[in-house]
């Protein structure tokens, strides 16, 4: 039997939410959504910290909002899926909040961090690559 992820009796939805909290603050964080090397990555900074979350499966809908007003915690809650799509939120308390094709039997989710997003993203990007057995050992 297969399953459409898409048909709503689907049994299973995961999402994924974030909500950088860099430097310590909940505020003056900016995110964004994009790509590193052709994996799609969240990517959030706060003056000199960066991070980026990546998925080895593929992210059915992606949204990055602000707490509270546009946050896909908020969309989910109300609509029970990701309706809101956005591609960006500057300077706030932001949310980045994506839908995980779970079709997939195994995946990786890395979350890192560096001083650009373009070292984050790589980090994140070698995660993948090196797949979840590699980053369990080094824990």
């Amino acid at each position: 039997m297969t399953f459409d992820q898409k048909d709503p009796n689907f049994p299973l939805r995961l999402f994924a939410l974030l909500a950088p909290h860099l430097n310590n603050e909940g505020g003056n964080n900016s995110g964004w959504l994009g790509s590193y090397k052709g994996v799609e990555m969240f990517f959030a900074k706060n003056r000199d910290i960066a991070l980026a979350m990546s998925c080895s499966s593929k992210w059915l809908k992606q949204s990055v909002g602000y707490v509270v007003t546009s946050d896909g915690w908020l969309d989910i809650k109300q609509h029970g899926e990701l309706k809101w799509q956005y591609d960006s939120a500057i300077n706030g308390n932001i949310a980045c909040t994506g839908e995980i094709d779970v079709t997939e039997k195994e995946f990786v989710l890395a979350i890192s961090f560096g001083r650009t997003y373009l070292e984050a993203a790589n980090h994140a990007w070698a995660s993948i690559l090196n797949g979840f057995d590699t980053a369990k050992k080094n824990i």
